[in-house]
């Protein structure tokens, strides 16, 4: 089943984050591209039932449905910087099959049967920042973003050769918080960012978090390597074709990698 695309109404809940200020300075114009290898583990319960006035029963992702493994994926990001505003999009694709046996009923696949299972989740994510300090060793800012969210979840029964699945297709916008710190004599810099938003998106209901921590060591010129951690929530539940679903999971993982500043 397939979400609807259009919105109907927002009910934000926005992340701030405080620092203390120390003057203003303008910066100069950056541009940063970036790859990496992510290692992206999913977690979390889902449940899908037969109707929409059916009560949802969820099951394991790992322990029910054999998924959860570490992919290493590659991870793609971009960042501008000019004039106090911050630019950056980023993105990956994880896929995963499994094996198991569901312990409540998915959809028209009843408990106690066992299913081949897939994965698949393109998540891309973008933000504007205006950074409202904006010193030599620290900015600080915040705006509006949004996740792009492809995520499918295949459930068959060999048997029967019953298929059910769970599929949401959507962009769920955000507020955004990011400060950035630039170590004196070390040639290190921290980057932070934090997105969140819970309400109703058209027949989606429910809160999203998505966090992104990038530490930089700037090695030649443009040159730097960087390490960094990807934290991800979904907690959503809605209702499509007749059918309910609800999910609550998590991705999260490491990644190290290198970019390039103009």
């Amino acid at each position: 089943m397939r979400s609807r695309r259009e919105g109907r109404r927002f009910i934000v809940a926005g992340v701030a984050l405080a620092l203390p200020t120390a003057g203003c300075s303008s910066s100069e114009p950056l541009l940063t591209v970036e790859g990496a290898a992510f290692a992206p583990s999913l977690s979390g319960k889902v449940g899908l039932s037969t109707t929409i006035t059916t009560d949802v029963d969820t099951i394991g992702l790992s322990s029910d449905l054999g998924l959860g493994g570490t992919e290493v994926v590659p991870y793609l990001r971009g960042e501008a910087v000019a004039g106090g505003f911050d630019l950056a999009v980023s993105g990956f694709h994880t896929s995963q099959s499994g094996h198991g046996t569901v312990t409540a009923d998915f959809g028209n696949i009843t408990a106690g049967t066992n299913v081949n299972t897939d994965l698949d989740l393109w998540l891309a994510h973008g933000h504007v920042a205006w950074n409202f300090v904006e010193t030599q060793w620290i900015d600080v800012g915040a705006g509006l973003g949004a996740d792009y969210v492809d995520f499918k979840l295949d459930a068959e029964d060999p048997t029967f050769a019953l298929r059910e699945s769970v599929a949401v297709r959507q962009f769920v916008p955000l507020v955004e918080a990011r400060t950035s710190v630039r170590l004196p004599v070390v040639p290190l810099d921290l980057e932070l960012s934090l997105g969140a938003i819970t309400g109703t998106v058209d027949q989606i209901d429910g809160t999203v978090i998505d966090a992104e921590a990038l530490l930089h060591a700037r090695i030649a010129g443009p040159l730097a390597l960087f390490a960094g951690y990807r934290y991800v929530h979904f907690d959503i539940k809605g209702t499509s074709s007749s059918q309910s679903f609800d999910g609550d999971v998590e991705l999260s993982g490491f990644m190290v990698g290198a970019s390039l500043r103009f």
